[in-house]
């Protein structure tokens, strides 16, 4: 008889009891742990941008926002995420296991794109996120090129989408009144001089 090799499946609890000790953050699919690189420089400056540019407009509503450390649940399956940047309007709320909280409503949900995780980005973990009740708005922000592509959903449920791109464009994230021109957005972030204005 031979042996044949199986992939090890993990249990939510599994991976997650694994995350509360792990040196470096995991997303979980399923059964499968995906170890998350580090970030490009182009990616961190994206993130801070982003962050420093969305946060003065949450100052005054009741709004909070966090970055990749913190982890998201999707409303479907077994699937833990850690977005670039994540937004949540009204009470937080949490899955607790093991004494570990992950958010499961968020209200807006950032990606800036990598060339290891930008399939991943546009493919599983949209499908998994627009399943989020709460979720309005969902952006994917390229890293080399200035280009925003931004999902919103309307009253009625359905998803629109937008491609936003070049230097002089403007991201309107219209349930939190957020107008961000791009130029602060890509603030510090090289480009080829092709890749400036599309």
């Amino acid at each position: 008889m031979v042996a044949v090799a199986k992939k090890l499946l993990l249990t939510p609890e599994e991976y997650l009891a694994l995350e509360r000790d792990a040196e470096y953050k995991s997303e979980y699919f399923d059964g499968i742990i995906v170890g998350m690189a580090g970030a490009k420089p182009e990616h961190s400056t994206l993130t801070f941008n982003l962050t420093g540019e969305i946060y003065p407009h949450l100052k005054r509503t009741n709004c909070k926002g966090a970055v990749s450390e913190q982890r998201v649940k999707a409303a479907v399956g077994t699937h833990y995420y850690y977005p670039d940047m994540v937004v949540t309007c009204g009470e937080p709320a949490y899955e607790i296991v093991q004494g570990l909280e992950t958010l499961t409503n968020p209200t807006l949900i950032i990606e800036v794109l990598s060339p290891s995780t930008e399939s991943l980005d546009r493919g599983t973990k949209w499908m998994n996120y627009q399943r989020i009740a709460t979720l309005r708005d969902y952006l994917m922000v390229w890293q080399e090129r200035p280009r925003i592509e931004h999902f919103a959903r309307s009253g009625d449920g359905n998803w629109g989408y937008q491609m936003l791109e070049g230097l002089e464009a403007v991201l309107v994230i219209n349930h939190l009144d957020i107008e961000i021109p791009f130029a602060l957005i890509y603030d510090g972030v090289a480009f080829d001089e092709d890749e400036k204005e599309i």
